[in-house]
């Protein structure tokens, strides 16, 4: 990650306090180089995200609680999934059941499940990790575009030297 880019995390749950302890964890782990941006809902989440995203910043990762009115968390990720697979996914409930969780993974993308009440350094290193991830497979990404256009400009020259090897042969 270079030193202009920084990255968002999304953190929803019902609970005002856990969405305090998660800021306060993460801003102590993180400091600058991560914004950390809470939802209380899944609905809210939803538009955190489209705003985020619609100013051309990047969510890296979303955290979300299970029970949630509403829009539950697994209902979350597989939203969130379908529009923006590229983000990292977590669950972090302490009352989802194994089916919640199947389900999360399935269809949501879920790329990590933590249970309440969590260890700190634990999500710590694992939000490191996603966040880690989540660069690489960006850069990936890039690399791989470049490698394509390469791939393409090579085999026009390739296709231009044949023809000038046909003619000079004939």
């Amino acid at each position: 990650m270079s030193a202009e880019e920084r990255y968002y995390i999304v953190c929803v749950d019902d609970e005002e306090s856990v969405l305090e302890v998660l800021r306060e964890q993460l801003y102590c782990h993180f400091g600058d180089r991560l914004n950390v941006e809470i939802a209380s809902s899944g609905k809210e989440a939803l538009a955190v995200i489209e705003d985020i995203m619609g100013s051309g910043e990047e969510v890296a990762i979303l955290v979300a609680d299970h029970f949630m009115p509403g829009l539950k968390g697994s209902e979350l990720l597989q939203q969130v999934h379908a529009e923006h697979p590229q983000i990292k996914k977590v669950l972090l409930t302490g009352q989802a059941g194994l089916n919640s969780v199947v389900q999360a993974v399935n269809c949501g993308g879920l790329d990590y499940y933590l249970a309440k009440p969590w260890n700190e350094s634990q999500l710590q290193n694992t939000l490191e990790n996603l966040l880690k991830q989540y660069v690489l497979e960006k850069e990936n990404a890039v690399l791989l575009d470049r490698l394509q256009k390469k791939n393409k400009q090579l085999q026009a020259l390739t296709d231009q030297l044949e023809v000038l090897v046909k003619q000079r042969t004939e």
